[in-house]
């Protein structure tokens, strides 16, 4: 989100990935769009411009999204290395 909200780090990361992959949870583009309307008013910007911007940032920063079972065998290990 914050690499719609300003040219920083996260957008070059995520723009300029050099074959990086980002891998989300599935419900991760619902989620993310749900803010457009938030957003456009904070960048006094049109919804619809907003929204578009938002999809291509999701298309061209190679978002992999992935259901739960495909990743919730990693969860606990994750959480006792992040504890």
């Amino acid at each position: 989100m914050s690499a719609l909200l300003q040219d920083g780090l996260t957008r070059k990361l995520l723009l300029e990935n050099r074959g990086l992959e980002f891998c989300v949870p599935i419900y991760f583009r619902a989620e993310f769009l749900k803010y457009t309307k938030h957003f456009a008013k904070k960048l006094n910007k049109p919804e619809k411009e907003v929204s578009r911007t938002m999809k291509s940032l999701i298309e061209l920063a190679q978002i992999k999204e992935f259901k739960k079972q495909e990743y919730e065998d990693f969860i606990s290990d994750a959480k006792k290395n992040f504890s």
